[in-house]
């Protein structure tokens, strides 16, 4: 990861370098003049993702767009007797004076990519196919030639870049950024609950295929987890299951990192000891199944299932495809579809091993081939004339293994422990397509009057509304929208789009 972050440096250097005149000013950022939905800029979260404009293709069509410092632009490829040129028009400056504003580009293919900035009227023209490989032709006639605007210039980049860093990755940051960040942009205004209390359970109230849902809140997790909640529009992070086994009472979960004594993969901890490893700071609700469900719930398949994935690795493998269900509805902005080929391409020259691991295997799976980098997957996906969009939404399958286990985040574990459990009689569908959000959306868990509440639940701060969870602890609030709302069914969340601000999912996706 840290050669990753070694690739954001170089490329904030290659932008100053490229900018050096910069002259404009620093929050050049998009006006969104379209309609849809769009996060706030005066933070500048996220804001260093440049912004897509136009897929430019060889048959010179052309594309137009608005920018902060003119009105109209208008591009399109140009194929001449010299080779091909992009051919760039900008007009309507919306500064009286000329050069005062800059507008900074990044026109991308897979294998490369150049910063131009445009500060005058006029037209403007770029040659490109010197010395390209034939495939880097072939995958702009495919997908076009990528145009993005670098919001805020190379200094607003770099400024918004650190602002990000600091709000998900600094173990120092503030509760009332992270706040505004899910108000903001994951539309959750999260209640303050006004106790710091952690309520532990008698073990005697727990049963088997009871579920814990949490949100990680506070350092260091509460920044991370909150760019996770803008992607999925889920209110929780993490999910476990509880299990008896031989007697003992155990939380069990798939974890990244971090975990009780640092272990990470798929682990079983005393449940005393996990609430004793837990932070008050974080939001748990516990859930029950619902009468019909529990009856279900088979605890003896449900332990077999456990012991057999126990002690695998952490689901890194398929942690993106979790997510990413469509070609283009999953991508919050600033994010777009456009960026992942060139971002996954990037990554992949510059850590063959990380890109293996996030979503190459993964990859390989959907085209049944292995061992492919990113210009291999790319050269069979052209002899297939197929779309590397619809490739990233190809649902997951959970008879994939990689390296030999399965692939398991945390909400797919609790997932595929309810199913192998019985809990979905008759239904056909791929527990690894689950988010957080998806699990407690389904219609199986129980009502508040289906089920006695642990006495814990009972020492909550006064005006605390009834609710089918009992939350154990959290200075907010863990509300989880929608709630057992969704009846399963066949083949569920494997087509679902997830945008902000409302996260609306067509009805059986």
């Amino acid at each position: 990861m840290s050669r990753v972050i070694v690739f954001f440096l170089l490329l904030v250097l290659l932008l100053i370098s490229c900018s050096s005149a910069f002259e404009g000013p620093l929050e050049n950022y998009v006006e969104d003049s379209s309609g849809s939905w769009a996060p706030p800029r005066k933070d500048g979260y996220l804001q260093f993702f440049p912004v897509w404009r136009a897929s430019l293709n060889i048959s010179g069509q052309n594309s137009t767009w608005s920018s902060p410092c003119f009105d109209h632009n208008v591009a399109s490829l140009v194929t001449t007797s010299s080779g091909l040129h992009l051919q760039f028009e900008a007009s309507h400056q919306r500064h009286t004076l000329s050069g005062k504003c800059a507008d900074m580009y990044l026109i991308a293919t897979r294998q490369r990519f150049e910063i131009r900035r445009v500060t005058h009227t006029g037209t403007h023209t770029l040659q490109l196919d010197g010395g390209w490989k034939p495939t880097e032709r072939t995958y702009v006639e495919q997908y076009g030639l990528q145009v993005f605007l670098v919001q805020g210039g190379a200094l607003g980049f770099v400024y918004d870049l650190y602002k990000t860093y600091q709000l998900f990755f600094s173990p120092v940051y503030s509760e009332m950024d992270s706040l505004q960040f899910l108000r903001d942009y994951v539309n959750w205004d999260p209640t303050p609950r006004n106790s710091t209390q952690m309520l532990v359970p008698d073990a005697s109230e727990i049963h088997s295929g009871d579920v814990l849902f949490l949100f990680k809140f506070g350092p260091p997790h509460g920044g991370e987890n909150a760019m996770e909640a803008y992607g999925t529009g889920g209110r929780s992070d993490h999910v476990a299951v509880f299990l008896w086994i031989d007697g003992v009472l155990y939380v069990t979960e798939s974890i990244g990192g971090g975990g009780p004594d640092e272990r990470s993969g798929i682990i079983r901890t005393e449940y005393r000891q996990w609430f004793a490893g837990a932070s008050p700071a974080w939001m748990i609700d516990v859930c029950r199944l619902n009468p019909h469900r529990a009856a279900l719930f088979d605890e003896e398949k449900a332990i077999r299932f456990f012991e057999s994935v126990e002690g695998m690795p952490y689901g890194f493998h398929n942690y993106l495809f979790t997510w990413i269900d469509t070609p283009d509805a999953n991508y919050p902005p600033p994010l777009s579809k456009e960026l992942v080929p060139l971002f996954f391409s990037f990554v992949d020259k510059l850590d063959p091993t990380l890109s293996d691991e996030m979503w190459g295997q993964a990859l390989n799976k959907r085209l049944n081939t292995t061992g492919l980098d990113m210009t291999g997957i790319f050269r069979v996906l052209e002899e297939r004339q197929q779309s590397f969009y619809e490739l990233v939404a190809m649902p997951e399958q959970d008879s994939w293994r990689y390296d030999g286990n399965q692939s398991l985040v945390c909400d797919t574990y609790v997932t595929k422990l309810l199913k192998e459990a019985g809990v979905f009689p008759g239904l056909d569908f791929e527990a690894t397509e689950f988010t957080p959000l998806n699990l407690y959306q389904l219609d199986i868990y129980a009502a508040f009057e289906e089920w006695d509440q642990p006495a814990v639940c009972a020492q909550v701060p006064p005006q605390t509304p009834r609710t089918p969870w009992c939350q154990l602890s959290g200075q907010y609030y863990l509300d989880l929208q929608q709630f057992s709302t969704i009846q399963p069914y066949d083949h569920m969340f494997q087509r679902c789009e997830t945008l902000p601000p409302d996260y609306l999912m067509t009805e059986g996706c």
